[in-house]
């Protein structure tokens, strides 16, 4: 099992390396094709030196805006389950529940990021409930399509076998409602980081965000790079987690 695991991470790893040269080469291509400045987007060579040269500070601001990713993308797939389940067992509370999920989903971050300061203060909790709004509504509503997934069929044997709700979700729903959930995990994942990111730019506690500000403000565009290529890097990282993450559940559930 576990060696099965580490070999499925090599390969991502290995896609994401080739991937990374084909960036980096159509990067230098760009830049000389086109005569860009060094001042508006530096050279692969330049970046890279200052992606390792500044590599501890970076390293140090990544594990910041991670971690408030990672507990803030936790965060919003418990909530979003909970009420998941909820609208599914009652009509009433999903016709007033999905409304109110489709407001919080179109409510711009950056303008309620000062209000969440003003209310629970600055630091990491900052970027947690920044990530949280914003990847709750695709987990939720992923949920909510796949609870509702269940066939005529599988809901009429569970209705022979005079089933509870518990025993229809633990049983049927859940197994239904697994693909989905992985695939609003996968869309809450690439916007995870950048929601942390850009509530660390508009409080200006560290991480990630802070770093692009304080380089962009500096003129050091090649830090700035440096950072973009960190983020990018964390985006896909969490993106590519689940992917496998998903590949094992689904091997185990059919063992």
């Amino acid at each position: 099992m576990a060696s099965g695991l580490m070999v499925r991470a090599a390969a991502g790893v290995a896609k994401a390396a080739v991937a990374v040269l084909a960036i980096v080469v159509v990067w230098w291509a760009v830049i000389h094709g086109f005569g860009i400045e060094p001042f508006f987007m530096p050279g692969p060579a330049v970046t890279f030196e200052s992606l390792w040269e500044d590599r501890g500070e970076l390293a140090s601001a990544a594990w910041i805006t991670l971690r408030g990713g990672l507990i803030g993308l936790a965060a919003s797939t418990a909530f979003g389950s909970v009420l998941a389940v909820l609208v599914v067992r009652s009509t009433a509370l999903r016709q007033t529940v999905l409304p109110i999920a489709v407001v919080i989903r179109n409510i711009p971050i950056i303008a309620i990021a000062p209000l969440i300061t003003l209310v629970i203060g600055r630091g990491l909790k900052t970027s947690v409930v920044a990530v949280t709004i914003v990847t709750f509504f695709p987990i939720f509503a992923y949920l909510s399509e796949g609870f509702c997934a269940v066939t005529s069929e599988m809901n009429e044997l569970m209705r022979l076998y005079d089933a509870t709700f518990m025993q229809k979700l633990r049983h049927v729903r859940v197994r239904v409602a697994l693909p989905f959930l992985f695939a609003g995990l996968q869309d809450g994942a690439r916007a995870a980081v950048l929601a942390a990111m850009l509530a660390e730019w508009l409080t200006g506690t560290g991480g990630l965000g802070v770093e692009l500000a304080r380089a962009a403000s500096a003129r050091r565009s090649d830090l700035v790079w440096a950072v973009v290529i960190v983020v990018t890097g964390l985006a896909l990282a969490m993106f590519y987690t689940t992917k496998v993450l998903e590949q094992e559940v689904n091997k185990r559930s059919t063992v």
